[in-house]
């Protein structure tokens, strides 16, 4: 799931013309950070300081974001199977 996350968010970012507005970092900047981000989850807690085996770091809020990504999509795609509420929002 975390890959799908990513990979939409690479989208996302491929997609907006005003995140030059917004910071310095190029789109491939901002989506490799992301990526590190990823790949060593580390969170802390009031036990202490922990490493994750897999997933995203527990209540990040890239975690979040890519969680919500990935509902996203999957909602999109059962709307778009409807066949009365597809054709209405053009998804279908």
């Amino acid at each position: 799931m975390v890959a799908e996350g990513l990979e939409l968010l690479h989208i996302k970012i491929q997609q907006d013309d005003s995140l030059h507005q917004k910071t310095d970092l190029s789109n491939e900047e901002i989506f490799q950070l992301a990526k590190l981000c990823t790949e060593n989850p580390y969170f802390e807690c009031e036990f202490g300081f922990f490493k994750q085996k897999g997933g995203t770091p527990m209540g990040g809020p890239l975690s979040r974001c890519l969680s919500d990504l990935v509902v996203e999509k999957r909602i999109e795609a059962k709307i778009a199977e409807h066949p009365v509420w597809g054709p209405q929002m053009g998804l279908g």
